[in-house]
C-alpha cells in the first residue's frame, strides 16, 4: 500500500500523540517535546557518551498545518542540553507555542508529509519510498501500512 499524500495520525492522550488537534480557525497541528544529539556525539567513545546529557538538545515543538493539512510552517524553542534544561520550563514553553491558537480541540488530524530544518537539524514527517514508511523526526515515531493513524516506536 503507498505511502498516502495526506497521513492520518491518531489524537492519543498520554502519549507522543496527545498535542495534535485544530484550532478554530482550521489550522491544523502537532505540538511536542523531543531531542536531538548534537552531531559529535556519534564519533565519541562509549566512555564519552556516558556524558550524553551534554549532547542531547531539547526542543518544544509546533508544526502548524492548514485546513487541509498542507505543512505551513514550524515554531520551536531550544531549551538547552539535557544537562541544563529545566524539564517544567521545557512544558511551559510547549504550552506557550499552543496558546496563540487560542480554543483547540484535540482530536486525529490528516496531514501532508513535510521537512523543515531547526538549528540545521532535520524535523518533519519524512516518508521513505523503499520501505514505505514515514517516520516524525527527531522523534522516530513510524507510520505504515494499513496507514489507521497509528505508529509505532
Amino acid at each position: 500500500m503507498a505511502i498516502p499524500a495526506k497521513l492520518p495520525i491518531l489524537q492519543m492522550e498520554d502519549y507522543h500523540t496527545e498535542y495534535i488537534g485544530r484550532a478554530a480557525d482550521g489550522t491544523l497541528f502537532m505540538a511536542f517535546e523531543t531531542f536531538v544529539f548534537s552531531p559529535p556525539f556519534a564519533d565519541l567513545t562509549p566512555e564519552q557518551q556516558q556524558d550524553w546529557p551534554a549532547y542531547r538538545r531539547e526542543y518544544a515543538v509546533l508544526h502548524l498545518f492548514d485546513a487541509k493539512g498542507t505543512y505551513q510552517r514550524t515554531e520551536a524553542w531550544y531549551g538547552g542540553t539535557t544537562a541544563t534544561c529545566d524539564p517544567a520550563q521545557l512544558h511551559a514553553q510547549l504550552q506557550a507555542l499552543l496558546a496563540p491558537l487560542g480554543q483547540v480541540t484535540y482530536q486525529d488530524i490528516k496531514v501532508a508529509p513535510f521537512r523543515t530544518q531547526i538549528d540545521g537539524f532535520t524535523f518533519g514527517l519524512i516518508p521513505d519510498p523503499v520501505a514505505q514508511t514515514v517516520s516524525l523526526e527527531p522523534n522516530g515515531l513510524l507510520f505504515m501500512s494499513p496507514w489507521d493513524g497509528e505508529y509505532y516506536t
